[in-house]
């Protein structure tokens, strides 16, 4: 394992852009608002990288706790890492500042509650030196496989996407599983800006609408090293709004498709006015949202062995749907383990 003090990996290789070589290769942008309890796993975990060619840009979105301090106590020790200070505006807007104030040719996204192996720069670094793009078009993203970790920062379950999220150009898949770790994620800056940024208006899933939007300007992978470890403590934005979030995610994907067909995209509001142009299946997809929405819980719960709340939001899930519920705890061995009444 590398430590902060190991002899930093230069990158040389082609990164699909004019690289300035007086220029780091990376971009690590930490959005953070109140995350002083996980803060410090996520920067050792920076600092501590195989590959040091990257500079890091943290800005604190009017965290009310000792978020900004121990920020500012990495920025003082290390002229790699930098902080900026703004009022509440939001995650879309967070990153966004961090990218600006930025100037490395890749973007490395990394939550300030979330955890990098030592080697996950250095492997995508890899990836990008060795993709032939005349063969295979230009590369817009990249990410990795990973674990999911509780609060306590315990391993809980390994999350292993696809290679390729969305191959087919035509049918995007958008299946509740998780595409890519948006933790994991590097990506060009050039393609950010040609597909428009953050967009607030799908928080909590403006990841998804920007993976998605770059797909159409370049390969969107995923390696199969688990290399993120992404933290579910309860406490998630997607987890507290995991309705509008799914609804927002759906939209993403409905625009994706209207995109590649010439059409105009639907706001909020026209989607939801689509939806319930059936009054019947708007009411069965609701209730199917507040479903997965119980069933996250129970996963997030059972995660931080809450037993007693997961069990609750398990028979709520099983309560609205039994036949859905029982498919959806198949995929999820903590959930059955919970079920018969064995998890420990």
């Amino acid at each position: 394992m590398s430590s902060a003090h190991s002899t930093p990996l230069q990158y040389t290789g082609s990164t699909g852009t004019d690289h300035d070589p007086c220029r780091p290769l990376f971009a690590v942008i930490v959005p953070l608002y109140n995350a002083e309890r996980y803060l410090e796993d996520t920067l050792r975990a920076i600092r501590a990288q195989s590959f040091q060619d990257f500079e890091v840009v943290m800005v604190d979105d009017g965290s009310t706790d000792g978020t900004a301090q121990m920020a500012l106590h990495y920025a003082r020790a290390d002229a790699r890492f930098h902080l900026i200070r703004t009022t509440n505006r939001g995650i879309a807007a967070t990153r966004n500042t961090a990218i600006a104030h930025s100037s490395a040719p890749w973007i490395a996204v990394c939550d300030g509650d979330d955890v990098w192996h030592p080697h996950k720069l250095e492997v995508q670094a890899a990836v990008l030196r060795r993709w032939d793009e005349p063969q295979r078009g230009p590369l817009a993203a990249v990410g990795t496989g990973g674990h999911f970790i509780n609060a306590a920062g315990r391993p809980v379950g390994p999350i292993d996407p696809p290679a390729s999220p969305w191959p087919d150009a035509e049918r995007l898949d958008a299946s509740p599983e998780l595409k890519m770790i948006n933790s994991s994620v590097v990506f060009r800056r050039d393609l950010f800006a040609r597909a428009g940024g953050y967009r607030p208006e799908y928080s909590p899933t403006e990841d998804l609408d920007l993976w998605l939007r770059l797909r159409a300007l370049g390969a969107v992978v995923n390696v199969p090293q688990r290399l993120t470890e992404y933290r579910m403590h309860g406490q998630n934005l997607s987890h507290s709004s995991y309705v509008p979030m799914l609804l927002h995610a759906e939209r993403a994907y409905v625009n994706a498709q209207r995109r590649a067909q010439g059409l105009p995209e639907w706001s909020h509001d026209e989607y939801m006015t689509d939806l319930r142009r059936t009054p019947l299946d708007h009411a069965r997809r609701l209730g199917a949202l507040r479903q997965m929405g119980y069933y996250n819980m129970a996963k997030v719960n059972v995660f931080n062995r809450r037993y007693l709340a997961a069990a609750a939001a398990l028979v709520v899930a099983a309560g609205l749907d039994p036949l859905r519920a029982t498919r959806l705890m198949r995929r999820s061995r903590a959930l059955r383990r919970l079920w018969s009444g064995r998890a420990s």
